[in-house]
């Protein structure tokens, strides 16, 4: 069975700083990530609540990685 996307703001952060983001700056509740080698930038909002699937896969294709590698990340 494959790896379920994330759907919390802590479950997403933890899987962009493990692939090599890091935090650039805060812009009211939205982070934004940036990768200095691949020079991509991924917006995540910092709500309380669940992040919609749609919002989790748009994430994932701005940052520029492959899915595989950020579920397996």
């Amino acid at each position: 069975m494959p790896p379920k996307l994330p759907t919390t703001y802590k479950e997403i952060h933890r899987k962009l700083i493990a692939l090599g983001f890091v935090i650039d700056r805060i812009k009211g509740s939205h982070v934004i990530y940036y990768h200095d080698r691949t020079k991509h930038r991924a917006v995540v909002p910092k709500h309380v609540r669940s992040i919609p699937k749609g919002t989790v896969k748009a994430i994932v294709r701005e940052s520029g990685v492959d899915i595989v590698d950020f579920l397996n990340a």
